[in-house]
């Protein structure tokens, strides 16, 4: 059976609590944080286990984050075996997120263009033109926007692409046009929030991607590299669950203890974390599956140890 990808889920209302819903708001509370979290679907159901919370929001609050949760990540957090409702587990995490004062913005990805003309003063013409350039960029190798762009009627198509002047708002009806094309198994999530960090850029705030998709890796380093030619940014950064639980073992968010059980968490049941790093055995950095076990002892021990995804 077709998975559907609806919003909002049927539990919305609870969920969305203390989390920053206008746009205007948003706009406000984006330009006052000093890190932007983007958190990818599986990232969140990773650290929404409570032997990862904890220490994650202890990990963004010490580092004075606010919380991307983009309307592509919430559809498929609700897609699951659990009708069109977020897992009370997940909405927990949430909860907990803004219980500890720690700015939460939902982001409909359509928003950007009206976050631009409030912060940035756009014209509606350069905000379609930065729309146009940011889904050309997209829509390559096997992208759920470029998958969405494929079943659009050519007229749709040509006119999101094609540069050419219109009258409407590119980034609100195309947005909602790629969305409403996703598909099971794609990397529209990925996509939307790598979409979000080129539309935004100009604003010039650190942005982390908090995310467990290696496969999503490569393209984050095609976006991080457009970012830093076209809006000379550097501070854009992909963070998996072994890299925090690393950092946070360093910065002493994390005891030597409690490391194992952090990973056991946000791995579940995998045999094997793979990771791409460098040991105090290594000349240069190589892809490593370890188990749980071994990557904890990497952690605690190895003081030469870094991890990069």
């Amino acid at each position: 059976m077709i998975k559907q990808y609806v919003f909002p889920p049927e539990n919305w209302p609870e969920i969305s609590q203390g989390m920053i819903l206008s746009g205007r708001d948003a706009a406000l509370v984006l330009l006052r944080a000093k890190r932007w979290y983007f958190y990818d679907t599986c990232a969140l159901m990773h650290h929404a286990h409570g032997e990862c919370s904890d220490a994650l929001i202890e990990y963004i609050k010490a580092n004075q984050g606010t919380v991307i949760l983009l309307q592509t990540i919430v559809m498929e957090l609700s897609s699951g075996n659990n009708g069109n409702t977020i897992l009370q587990e997940h909405q927990q995490y949430i909860r907990k997120l803004t219980d500890h004062d720690i700015p939460v913005v939902f982001l409909a990805e359509e928003k950007c263009c009206e976050i631009l003309q409030e912060v940035m003063q756009m014209t509606r013409a350069e905000r379609n033109e930065r729309f146009t350039y940011a889904i050309r960029h997209l829509r390559g190798g096997n992208s759920g926007i470029g998958k969405a762009l494929d079943v659009l009627q050519a007229a749709e198509k040509k006119r999101m692409l094609s540069g050419n002047p219109v009258q409407e708002e590119l980034g609100e009806h195309g947005i909602r046009e790629i969305r409403g094309k996703k598909q099971q198994g794609d990397s529209m999530g990925e996509d939307m929030i790598f979409y979000c960090m080129i539309m935004l850029s100009s604003l010039f705030l650190p942005m982390m991607v908090l995310s467990d998709d290696k496969s999503a890796f490569d393209r984050f380093c095609r976006t991080a590299g457009y970012i830093k030619e076209h809006y000379q940014r550097k501070e854009v950064q992909y963070y998996s669950s072994v890299y925090l639980c690393h950092m946070m073992f360093q910065q002493g968010i994390l005891e030597k203890n409690a490391v194992k059980n952090f990973l056991m968490a946000a791995y579940g049941s995998a045999e094997k974390i793979s990771f791409k790093g460098i040991t105090a055995q290594d000349v240069d950095a190589e892809e490593k599956r370890e188990s749980v076990e071994q990557t904890a002892e990497l952690i605690c021990e190895d003081r030469e140890l870094r991890i990069l995804i």
